[in-house]
């Protein structure tokens, strides 16, 4: 990658009165705390960690509704999930049960480690004191807090056990409000619902300043003076995948742990059933224009069936998750390297050596991973598994 960096003024837009104002770009200096070896390693061990201990939830968790599973949780259930129950010697949903409440404190581990980290990226870029490079891993690292807790709210969801239709969801009865009152579940629940909203915010505010056509070509830049300037290119277009895949999965998630919202829904549901039905019925006959409409209401049908059953899967959703994952680690690994010496001239190599270094920093957020192991100790219990 040809990049100019040493010393180098880059112009910026700043004002409508002051339209151009220039920055000084020197090289840039090691900062550990964010782009060092152990803090990156620790990240993306806790990413995996969260990662693996949701899927083991959902594959370990007992069918709880299996006719009422779309096609191809279906097909998970039964060449995955029901192969792994007949063969284990313990009793499966037992380990659910315990990995549950650990998948629990992850996800809102991730989920608060997310908006400190973008909080504090988003105050020192405020203040100029953080380059583009460090500021775009902050955001590689936040995105990784934002995909695994994503992939943790599946999990929620199918504890809650609510989000799939059964023949109660279609009875008028279960249109009624619930009499317990609020309770200390729900609280903790809006909670987190509004801990989401200000994640997704900061990562769409985020994902704005980081559209700016010269990210990969003036990363040593300040970005309190890089957000202001032109936006295009590849940065932009990652920016608007990002922006889609914000604005879509956070509210679907969010709605989707709301129990009132899921009832709504199932009834919804189960009321395009019935219509669809009579839709059909209609349709009936031997004339050409009947079987025409009917070939066409059918074929329709089955195309959004057939999206519906990808877009609504669990199974998609860890696959999403799991490749999601894999991204951001190319991701992280490709933006710290920018700053190589051997590629570009935007660090020396000591600044560089100091940056690899493995001090207190680095070493004590690797040691923080054995929480969630001693977390999963504690709720085990030996006598129960069998």
């Amino acid at each position: 990658m040809n990049s100019s960096c040493i010393s180098e003024q880059v112009k910026c837009y700043a004002t409508s009165t002051n339209p151009f104002t220039y920055c000084d770009c020197p090289p840039i200096k090691a900062d550990s705390d964010i782009a060092g070896q152990g803090v990156l390693s620790a990240f993306m061990a806790s990413a995996l960690l969260t990662i693996l201990l949701s899927i083991a939830c959902l594959v370990f968790k007992e069918d709880y509704n299996f006719t009422q599973l779309n096609e191809l949780d279906k097909l998970f259930r039964l060449f995955v999930c029901r192969p792994l129950h007949k063969r284990s010697n313990y009793k499966l949903e037992v380990w659910a049960d315990r990995l549950y409440p650990v998948v629990l404190s992850l996800s809102d581990s991730q989920l608060v480690t997310g908006i400190a980290m973008l909080a504090s990226a988003i105050k020192l870029m405020n203040d100029g004191s953080i380059t583009a490079y460090h500021f775009n891993i902050v955001s590689d690292l936040a995105w990784f807090s934002s995909i695994t807790h994503l992939m943790t709210l599946l999990v929620i969801r199918v504890f809650m056990g609510s989000q799939k239709p059964s023949k109660e969801h279609c009875s008028t009865t279960s249109t009624k409000s619930s009499n317990r009152g609020f309770t200390h579940h729900d609280m903790l629940r809006y909670i987190r619902i509004c801990l989401m909203v200000i994640m997704a915010a900061m990562l769409l505010y985020v994902c704005y300043l980081l559209g700016v056509e010269r990210l990969y070509d003036d990363f040593n830049c300040p970005m309190k003076c890089l957000a202001r300037s032109k936006r295009g290119g590849t940065p932009l277009k990652w920016s608007r995948m990002n922006f889609s895949l914000i604005i879509w999965s956070y509210p679907v998630s969010i709605i989707q742990i709301i129990p009132t919202f899921t009832r709504s829904w199932l009834v919804l549901r189960c009321k395009i059933e019935k219509l669809h039905y009579s839709i059909d019925k209609n349709l009936e006959g031997t004339s050409f224009e009947k079987i025409l409409k009917r070939a066409i209401y059918r074929t329709l049908k089955m195309i959004f069936v057939v999206f519906w059953q990808f877009l609504a899967s669990e199974t998609e959703d860890i696959l999403e998750g799991i490749a999601w994952f894999v991204v951001g680690v190319i991701s992280v690994i490709q933006d710290r390297d920018l700053a190589n010496p051997n590629d570009a001239a935007c660090m020396s190599p000591i600044e560089w050596k100091k940056q690899n270094e493995w001090g207190f920093g680095q070493l004590v957020p690797l040691f923080l991973l054995f929480l969630p192991v001693l977390s999963f100790v504690e709720a085990w219990n030996p006598e129960g598994n069998r």
